[in-house]
């Protein structure tokens, strides 16, 4: 048995970065306003850091233009006007269709669909509504937000190591995810709603 006292290396990580994290989470939370807005903004970046880092880009224009455009989404969906952040997804849409439109290499198209669609959008925009949560209701309904996220993870880590499987999620983004993970990782969540 290796790890903190007797963990394994997964789950001892788990629990150093919850000791750690929650008080910075919850003290962001409980701030609320551009504070929290500028920590679920550096999450994002390292979202889709991590993103750009599974797609093996090389070009650093795709890179650059991710950062900056999910930047963007979140800034404005705190704002919290839907005409702004319909803007700046139109302005993200419009820009990555012109650079599409007048780039032939087919490399580049696939990049910079699958930066536009799963990058900024998945990562942006799901990201940026935790930002629109806070703003509509309180630390205490953003809190259970966050309580049934974790309590999802854990129960999916927990399960994955005690009946693992043999089918495999996506043996590419995450080698050790199996189907039977995802699905009672979902259970937790149910009497949240």
């Amino acid at each position: 048995m290796g790890g903190i006292g007797g963990l394994n290396g997964m789950l001892a990580k788990r629990v150093a970065s919850a000791i750690v994290g929650l008080p910075i989470i919850f003290y962001f939370i409980w701030l609320g306003g551009p504070w929290y807005a500028f920590m679920v903004c550096l999450v994002a970046i390292l979202g889709i850091h991590e993103y750009i880092k599974m797609l093996d880009l090389k070009s650093w224009v795709p890179q650059i233009y991710s950062y900056i455009s999910v930047i963007a989404l979140i800034i404005s969906i705190y704002f919290g006007q839907m005409y702004i952040t319909m803007a700046v997804i139109c302005v993200i849409f419009i820009i990555t269709a012109l650079n599409l439109l007048f780039s032939f290499k087919q490399v580049e198209i696939a990049e910079l669909s699958a930066v536009f669609w799963g990058g900024i959008i998945y990562v942006g925009g799901l990201l940026g509504y935790l930002v629109s949560i806070r703003n509509l209701f309180t630390f205490k309904f953003t809190v259970i937000i966050f309580a049934a996220i974790w309590l999802n993870d854990t129960a999916a880590y927990f399960v994955g190591r005690k009946w693992g499987g043999k089918n495999k999620l996506s043996p590419v983004v995450s080698p050790t995810r199996r189907w039977k993970e995802r699905w009672v990782g979902c259970w937790p969540r149910w009497p949240l709603y």
